[in-house]
């Protein structure tokens, strides 16, 4: 982690708890075991497991993506203590905002979804969705939830998918609006993917270091590809493609979206996140960017635009 993030974390610890310098102490190993005494979301036991750890940087996730002017509600804090708790508890699946979930290693890209009202909702409501990186089908059932009239999810890790369709299936009310295919978003004809240990594709990238690793070729297809074949009956874009996103950029027409939400992998590329805004002000959009909980605006962060 860069010394930058390190001291954004120290902050955002000391903003969220009442215990910081015990939290920062654990964190560090120096202690094995502690309560993170959160100002808004109560009391939390953590111990050194790895299951414990876990449950730390997935609090911490959650804690740091709420902009601190915001104090959520009772139901917010009540549905974030359940889910952590059913997690503990080892629930084999667990129910949050009225869906269901596998509970394993990839229920952590759920609580991103519990923070995404505090930042940028995407308007879905009867509204036609890409939602390319589908991860564990997560954001796809939530548009899903949203109203979205129709949804194709993408994703590109073959492990992720199988998690992706069980999650579907737990939630057969929405089997009809959504589309799950295990196919990667990218110019080349084939792309080659790192098997990772952990099940969720946030660690799925073709920029990730190959050695020693087992690899796994995957399908793609370009987001013009997919336009065409649903003759530009599309409205709203999520892409987060674990830095894959820099080599579409040049040959993607996204005039035909009304919003975006791209998420830029620039510590994964080199690769400026300017590469993708200019080309989306180019093409008429408002731009905003967005920075992500502790991490530096230039390394990594959201794109959201919107149709001038």
């Amino acid at each position: 982690m860069h010394i930058i993030q390190y001291y954004k974390l120290i902050k955002e610890i000391f903003r969220t708890t009442n215990n910081p310098v015990n939290v920062l102490l654990y964190r560090a190993r120096i202690i094995n075991e502690t309560k993170i005494s959160t100002k808004n979301y109560g009391l939390f036991k953590i111990t050194s497991d790895w299951e414990n750890t876990f449950i730390f940087n997935l609090i911490y996730s959650y804690l740091v993506n709420i902009p601190p002017e915001i104090k959520p509600s009772k139901r917010d804090i009540t549905v974030f203590r359940n889910f952590i708790n059913d997690i503990l508890i080892k629930k084999d699946t667990i129910t949050v905002d009225n869906l269901t979930f596998i509970n394993n290693n990839t229920i952590c890209t759920v609580s991103e979804r519990l923070t995404d009202k505090y930042n940028v909702k995407l308007n879905v409501k009867d509204k036609v969705v890409l939602d390319l990186g589908a991860n564990i089908c997560d954001t796809a059932l939530y548009y899903a939830k949203d109203g979205a009239k129709k949804v194709y999810s993408y994703e590109a890790s073959p492990t992720v998918y199988t998690v992706a369709l069980k999650n579907l299936d737990l939630n057969p009310q929405y089997k009809d609006i959504i589309e799950l295919y295990n196919i990667a978003i990218s110019n080349k004809d084939v792309l080659q993917l790192p098997i990772e240990e952990d099940t969720f594709s946030a660690v799925t990238s073709e920029y990730n270091d190959t050695s020693n690793k087992e690899i796994v070729e995957v399908n793609t297809i370009t987001i013009n590809e997919i336009v065409e074949n649903l003759n530009g009956n599309v409205d709203v874009l999520k892409l987060d493609i674990e830095g894959s996103e820099f080599d579409l950029v040049d040959n993607t027409d996204f005039s035909v979206f009304d919003e975006m939400l791209i998420e830029y992998h620039s510590s994964l590329t080199g690769i400026s996140r300017n590469v993708i805004t200019y080309k989306l002000e180019n093409q008429g959009f408002n731009v905003e960017v967005l920075q992500t909980a502790y991490y530096d605006i230039d390394d990594f962060g959201l794109i959201h635009a919107t149709k001038n």
